[in-house]
């Protein structure tokens, strides 16, 4: 009995431990790290079988100024309520996860440039409404989104990571320029000028 039962804790443990390697604890949306193993084949799938793919960086902003005026717990609170609001908007097959600080990234299997911009002015628009409270405080959010979109399926022998690297970083360079045109909107990469 003794041994069973220190088996089943062992167990417990195992699964516990191997659910806080790949959970962000205070949003429990997926880390980073489960977000790069699990889009890595997504997109390989995507490519091999010339479907539309897309990722989308959300960024909340001013971030900053919620935690040095109102405290973390208040901070907390914020990253735990837009973290629902984009799980609500998640598909399965989608892929949410915490990015890093206040940066959320949505990994989009079967969705083109044109649906992962409706989606992603939904979500602006959706944090953009909410009313969030600390103390007798009322506060307002709003979130910046870039988007990247995989175009035309182009060389299979490329390898996917380089891909996902690519897609991640002109979903930065897209809401680098929603960032410098007003935040609280949705850019593309493709509308960049170049």
């Amino acid at each position: 009995k003794e041994l069973s039962a220190a088996l089943e804790e062992s167990e417990r443990l195992r699964t516990r431990y191997e659910e806080m390697s790949v959970i962000d604890p205070l949003t429990k949306l997926y880390n980073r790290r489960y977000f790069f193993s699990e889009v890595t084949a997504g997109l390989a799938r995507a490519k091999r079988y010339s479907h539309s793919y897309s990722l989308m960086l959300m960024d909340l902003d001013f971030f900053k100024q919620v935690n040095d005026c109102f405290g973390h717990e208040c901070g907390d609170k914020v990253l735990k309520d837009v973290s629902e609001i984009l799980s609500r908007f998640t598909r399965e097959g989608d892929t949410l996860a915490r990015y890093g600080g206040e940066e959320f990234v949505m990994a989009l299997p079967e969705t083109d440039s044109e649906g992962s911009f409706i989606l992603a002015e939904r979500i602006r628009k959706t944090v953009a409404e909410k009313e969030w409270y600390c103390g007798d405080d009322e506060i307002k959010m709003t979130i910046s989104i870039g988007l990247a979109s995989l175009a035309e399926p182009d060389d299979d022998n490329q390898d996917a990571n380089i891909q996902i690297a690519d897609m991640l970083r002109e979903a930065d360079r897209a809401l680098y320029y929603a960032k410098q045109n007003g935040r609280n909107n949705v850019k593309t990469f493709a509308e960049i000028p170049r």
